[in-house]
């Protein structure tokens, strides 16, 4: 009877991996829609004369309702698990699409509504859609983390790089068949299209994908934990012991670099209060802020520069982002670690890296700093046409993938695993004031450029002052990111 139950049983998980696996893919590839506002700026633009910080209002809501609820989302996620998170961005997404497009519907097209209630509402649709972001988000990545617990590494880099090609595939889909010829985008018919898409595949995650882990992972014990339940006159003998365990674990393999230092388990409060956390997720914030800033506008940059097809040039910088992003995603995270390779508790306790470093994932950090300084200087120097944009969208895209791809590992060494996710809460908070500010400098700048009349802004001086402070911006994240290096060498 046994014999007999076990195929069947082993075709039961079989199925049911490849329908998770297939609801996480779906997930991801359709949670984008926002990432997509660089086309649909322009259809708003032409059809009620939005001002540039209007749009940057209505972007800014998504960005808020996205960041700000990463933590208690986590919570959510952690209590109810990611079935319940998929069920909760069916209903925002299938909302906020469709809403948005039903206030767009009722305006009549040529029609001001500067001094009208449509932008409020606009904010607060777009900013629902960043709340069911963050929740298909966590849904999608903590179920292949769950299922592939012995492929974790693949399991979550494989998903956010779908996530990645979101806006590539879905800016896609609204240029293929929501835009007519020599024309903008009809978001009203696009957003309804999304309502339904995300509505229906995040409901079937809810049917599919896993409820709550059935264990808690185990929480690192704190020094002051040991210290209080530790007799003093033990301290001389645990030392010993932890020295000849070193010594093993050293002569075992002939290397001298293994052992890391232990990582701080610190509360919220202590975070809060240490300076290197303020260092380093200020470096995130600045570069982050800045690549935010020309994901969300990218499409009123390139309208800003002569050509002759502007959605077309449009579209291909959009994807051009997305699908740098994604390349880096995939080929970075394998290639850190390598090269890299993050410190764990090996099997008699020592926490330490698995093989000796090439380089600290610092360098990663201050890298992808560096590179965005220089590369927002292009654009003020060589860009004068649509089809010279394509470095800043490559780099723009490389950058996130970067940053987002090696944050996680950090914070694990750095601040321990525990509070990860409090951790990445905390740092995505900080990105938050860096993307406002940056997209409301950009809004600015870009409307005091606008002659009167005119729906978009024309030239080089609609972003000159942006590129040129964000290139400074990311120079001193670069310092930052060094100073930290140095500090970090031996941990991460």
């Amino acid at each position: 009877m046994r014999d007999g139950s076990s195929p069947r049983a082993k075709s039961y998980d079989k199925l049911r991996l490849t329908l998770i696996s297939c609801s996480i893919a779906a997930n991801a590839i359709c949670a984008g829609g926002i990432y997509t506002f660089p086309l649909i700026s322009p259809a708003l633009v032409a059809r009620m004369h939005l001002t540039q910080p209007q749009l940057s209002t209505i972007i800014l809501a998504a960005m808020v309702g996205q960041y700000a609820t990463a933590v208690p989302v986590g919570k959510v996620l952690d209590r109810y698990g990611p079935r319940v998170c998929s069920l909760i961005a069916s209903i925002i997404f299938a909302f906020g699409y469709g809403m948005f497009a039903r206030q767009l519907a009722l305006t009549p097209e040529g029609t001001s509504v500067a001094s009208s209630p449509a932008v409020p509402k606009l904010a607060v649709y777009f900013g629902s859609l960043g709340i069911a972001l963050i929740f298909s988000y966590l849904s999608m990545l903590f179920a292949a983390t769950r299922t592939f617990p012995q492929f974790m590494g693949f399991a979550s880099g494989t998903s956010l790089a779908i996530f990645g090609l979101s806006p590539l595939f879905l800016s896609w889909v609204a240029t293929e068949f929501f835009t007519p010829p020599d024309g903008v985008l009809d978001v009203t018919r696009f957003f309804t299209f999304l309502a339904i898409l995300t509505g229906v595949v995040n409901f079937l995650g809810a049917l599919i994908l896993p409820g709550p882990a059935a264990a808690e992972f185990p929480i690192a014990r704190t020094s002051e934990d040991t210290a209080r339940e530790r007799d003093p006159d033990d301290d001389a003998e645990a030392y010993e012991e932890t020295s000849l365990l070193t010594s093993s674990l050293q002569s075992l393999t002939g290397l001298d670099a293994l052992c890391a230092e232990q990582p701080e388990h610190l509360s919220a409060i202590e975070l809060l209060k240490n300076p290197n956390f303020w260092l380093f997720s200020s470096s995130i914030s600045l570069v982050v802020g800045a690549a935010e800033m020309i994901k969300s506008y990218i499409g009123m940059i390139v309208l800003s520069l002569p050509s002759a097809s502007h959605t077309g040039n449009i579209s291909f910088q959009v994807q051009l982002i997305a699908a740098s992003d994604t390349l880096t995603r995939l080929l970075l995270g394998p290639f850190a670690d390598i090269i890299s390779p993050v410190p764990t508790y090996s099997a008699n306790g020592v926490w330490a890296f698995p093989r000796k470093p090439y380089v600290t994932r610092m360098i990663f950090m201050a890298g992808a700093a560096l590179l965005f300084a220089i590369v927002l200087l292009w654009p003020i120097v060589g860009v004068r046409s649509q089809e010279a944009l394509w470095p800043l969208s490559l780099a723009t895209g490389i950058v996130n993938g970067a940053i987002f791809t090696t944050l996680p590992s950090i914070l694990s060494s750095i601040w321990g695993a525990p509070n990860q996710g409090r951790n990445f809460g905390f740092v995505s908070y900080t990105c938050f004031f860096g993307t406002t500010a940056f997209s409301y400098l950009y809004a600015f700048v870009a409307d005091s450029h606008t002659a009167p009349g005119e729906g978009a802004c024309h030239g080089i001086q609609c972003w000159q002052t942006t590129f040129w402070l964000g290139s400074a911006a990311s120079l001193l994240a670069t310092c930052f990111a060094i100073v930290l290096w140095r500090k970090w060498r031996s941990r991460v």
